[in-house]
């Protein structure tokens, strides 16, 4: 029987205990790996070309040798002009991806120790760029879905007047409040 995706070795080495416990370098690493798909070359954001980039250790950023444009590790992604530490932004999409039914900015913003302001703009940045690989990669084939329920009729109209108040005398059950007999 073939092995869960989710389940191997590969996609065990990113949780959420083990991003809690990364240095800068190990995370920088990661980050470099997963977003180029490489661990020497980069891909220069303005001119698309894939090569080794010249490395500013001291800035921790690339410099294009086709268009000379200084590009660093989240130049034009949703975490470009970053003011918290990389680990913190890892470890906030493995809370995210990993919660069962989303996280809230206030549970993100304990877990981070950050802001609930900082937590709710981190959270948004994360779910629009989800949003935006969904347009861009569509599911198709076989997809296979936890803890559903479809049914094929659509949910009767929610109209005013048809609605009960039970709070009201006539409305209330009698048997419950023990009304008149």
């Amino acid at each position: 029987m073939a092995q869960r995706f989710l389940l191997s070795s590969s996609e065990r080495k990113l949780s959420p205990i083990k991003i809690a416990c990364l240095s800068y370098t190990e995370a920088f690493s990661i980050l470099h790996e997963l977003r180029w798909r490489s661990k020497n070359e980069q891909v220069c954001p303005k001119c698309g070309v894939q090569h080794q980039a010249y490395f500013i250790s001291t800035r921790k950023q690339w410099r294009c040798k086709h268009c000379k444009h200084t590009f660093s590790i989240t130049s034009g992604t949703i975490f470009a002009n970053h003011k918290l530490p990389i680990q913190t932004y890892l470890f906030a999409i493995a809370l995210f991806v990993n919660a069962v039914k989303g996280i809230s900015a206030c549970q993100l913003s304990r877990d981070l120790n950050v802001q609930y302001k900082t937590a709710f703009t981190l959270s948004h940045k994360i779910r629009e760029s989800l949003i935006v690989q969904r347009e861009l990669f569509p599911l198709s084939g076989e997809i296979h879905i936890d803890g559903t329920y479809v049914h094929s009729a659509p949910r009767p109209k929610n109209k005013k007047a048809e609605r009960v108040d039970r709070p009201l005398k006539e409305n209330a059950n009698s048997n419950i409040r023990g009304g008149a007999s």
